[in-house]
């Protein structure tokens, strides 16, 4: 296997040599390492005259570390599988190489076409898009050695850790574990040793107040070449100006200088969380220069690792919580559910068989008091069916007022109230009706609160034949979305509009249990889609946000009890249990404005099963007029929705 020179000379020269300090570092790098072998090493041992050095020791630990841990490894596996996965790691290498060569080719050609861009761009924004696709592509470079330097530097450290386990006596299972246990002491002593040391350079303060003198030094040079440049003749304005830019540039790169003293502290300090806190961590870091809160929180000398930890764990919760709420769809779930309680209403209502018996009572209590010409049986027929006729109500028109509330795990729960008006139609044998529903959403969490003003759009249908009834619902959501974060650092507000649609079909055969009373198994299939649009908040530690996108396929399955009476009074109750069979959440990125990366998240693509229950009455006012209360629950491990509805319908 080929390993580049670069990466094996500097793992050499870190954890093998001491001539990687240099003969200038003698002391600084002895002045450490005493105190952390006495234990004393803390961030007043840390100077600016050996701060360097103790980075240098501190990256020495780490690998010694790694190679007690794999040496332990290597006495527990045994020599013939620790020789088996070196050669794995061998491979992985291998193939690490060939990806690394594939990408710095195509990085080279999109440099090459960024640098013709840049020349051939006449507007600014242009130019800033050329720019922004070379330091894309540059970056791309640094990461794939970075990557092939940490799979050699893992090889490296396979073979140093076999051969020390080489050197140990295991003959016997004494001497093995007698082995074990010396190994597992020299992880202890190690670990102590980095701990210590990261935490030493995390609370030290030293490379961050130089940053700040250096900034301020330039941000005073910055504003004396502002006066001069406001005070210059006209002839002097073009060199005024340069001198002007020129500071303005090397204020940018001090505020850099300060970002990353303070990056390289807040990653030492989060090294023990997950990827997101350390991300965050960096970002933090960055963007310090500009933020009240943050640079006094660097800038303090008392400052502990567990101050730098406390206020990345707070803004962390909000930046996933607030991301969690616009992936998640219980937003759009809650509306849509609403809206299908009361469809589910009018779908029940109807399919009352006593429908035409109604009617007909109808007529002849509107006839009783008339007399009539003829006494022939086959006209009195003929007009009652006229009067029938009049009296069977095919067109609704009718309102629900709606509310509900969301409990969900892991993100901001989301309360909902507004109105749905709909119109439906009876056919021989079909129903086809269409709904508008405006809502109000309001999902707060101790430091996120999401707004958002929702209009639907939908279309719902039942076709019967014989027993069977076939069910179709169809729904277009579009919202008007704020978002507001409360964290340590400040205060920040957002606005993003979002879409969703959603489709939904049901089959049930029907079994009549007696005249009124109705039993329907059903099982059903479901899809939403949701996307929110890419958008950048105002405020201090102020996120632009990516383009979220939510799929979620869903089957369900349950049973339906309708009870009719023939004043047209109705009940019914559907139980059910319904499971998300397809989950894909477009991984969310986010950026902290000011810092130098994107913050990738992990969509919550976990697949969930909830028990449903939905059940509703129905009252009669008039012949015309009728007012139903319906109540629906959706539970699960992470969500749980509880809605009701009341509402008015009017039939003509």
């Amino acid at each position: 296997m080929k390993i580049s020179k670069i990466v094996s000379a500097s793992i050499l020269s870190i954890a093998v040599s001491s001539s990687a300090f240099g003969a200038e570092n003698v002391t600084p790098k002895e002045e450490i390492e005493n105190a952390l072998n006495k234990g004393e090493i803390t961030a007043k041992k840390i100077t600016e005259k050996n701060i360097e050095a103790a980075k240098l020791i501190a990256e020495n630990k780490k690998i010694e570390l790694k190679l007690a841990k794999e040496k332990l490894a290597a006495i527990n596996a045994g020599e013939e599988a620790t020789e088996k996965k070196i050669e794995a790691l061998e491979d992985k290498v291998s193939e690490v190489i060939e990806s690394v060569l594939a990408a710095k080719e195509a990085a080279k050609k999109a440099i090459i076409i960024a640098l013709e861009e840049e020349q051939k761009a006449v507007t600014q924004e242009q130019k800033a898009a050329a720019k922004a696709k070379k330091e894309a592509a540059i970056k791309v470079v640094e990461d794939t050695d970075e990557l092939l330097a940490e799979a050699e530097a893992e090889v490296y450290i396979a073979k140093e850790a076999a051969e020390a386990a080489k050197a140990e006596d295991v003959a016997t299972p004494e001497k093995k574990a007698e082995a074990i246990e010396k190994a597992k002491k020299e992880i202890e002593t190690k670990s102590k040793q980095v701990d210590v040391l990261q935490d030493a350079l995390a609370e030290t303060n030293v490379n961050t107040a130089k940053a700040v003198n250096e900034l301020k030094e330039k941000e005073k040079t910055l504003k004396e070449k502002e006066t001069e440049y406001k005070n210059a003749t006209e002839a002097q304005k073009a060199e005024k100006l340069k001198a002007l830019n020129d500071a303005k540039k090397e204020v940018a790169e001090a505020k850099e200088e300060v970002g990353e003293a303070n990056a390289d502290r807040a990653k030492r300090a989060t090294r023990k969380l997950d990827n997101t806190n350390k991300s965050i961590a960096e970002s933090l870091g960055d963007i310090s220069a500009d933020n009240e809160v943050l640079n006094k929180l660097f800038l303090d000398g008392n400052t502990k690792k567990e101050d730098i930890v406390n206020i990345v764990k707070n803004v962390t919760s909000s930046v996933t919580t607030s991301v969690d709420s616009m992936a998640k769809i219980s937003n759009v779930d809650i509306v849509k559910f609403n809206t299908d309680l009361s469809t589910s209403t009018r779908l029940a209502s109807l399919s009352n068989p006593f429908n035409a018996d109604l009617a007909l009572a109808s007529a002849i209590r509107h006839l009783k008091d008339d007399s009539f010409a003829s006494s022939d049986d086959m006209a009195l027929s003929n007009v009652v069916r006229e009067y029938t006729d009049r009296f069977n109500y095919d067109n609704n028109l009718w309102g629900s007022v709606l509310g509900g509330k969301t409990s969900v795990k892991n993100g901001a729960s989301p309360k909902i109230f507004g109105v749905t008006l709909g119109y439906d139609k009876r056919f021989d044998n079909m129903i086809v009706g269409a709904t508008t529903t405006y809502t109000q959403t309001k999902a707060d969490k101790s430091d996120v609160e999401l707004k958002g003003k929702n209009i639907q759009l939908g279309l719902y249908t039942r076709g019967y034949f014989d027993e069977n009834e076939v069910d179709a619902r169809i729904n277009f959501n579009f919202g008007d979305n704020k978002v507001k974060r409360t964290t340590s650092i400040g205060k920040t507000d957002g606005k993003f509009d979002s879409f969703a649609t959603s489709f939904d079909l049901t089959y049930g055969r029907i079994y009549q249990l007696d005249n009124d009373v109705m039993i329907k198994p059903l099982g059903g299939v479901g899809y939403t889609y949701l996307k929110t649009k890419s958008f950048t908040e105002k405020g201090e530690g102020a996120l632009s946000y990516n383009s979220i996108t939510t799929k979620v396929a869903n089957l369900k399955a349950g049973v339906e009890l309708r009870k009719y009476v023939e004043s047209g009074k109705y009940f019914y109750v559907t139980p059910g249990v319904e499971r998300e069979i397809f989950k894909n959440v477009k991984d969310p990125i986010v950026k902290f404005i000011g810092a130098d990366n994107g913050i990738k998240l992990v969509g919550d693509d976990k697949k969930n099963t909830y028990f449903t229950l939905q059940t509703g009455a129905n009252f009669n006012i008039t012949d015309s007029l009728s007012t139903n209360i319906n109540f629906g629950t959706k539970l699960g491990s992470k969500n749980k929705f509880y809605n009701g509805t009341i509402g008015v319908n009017y039939k003509f």
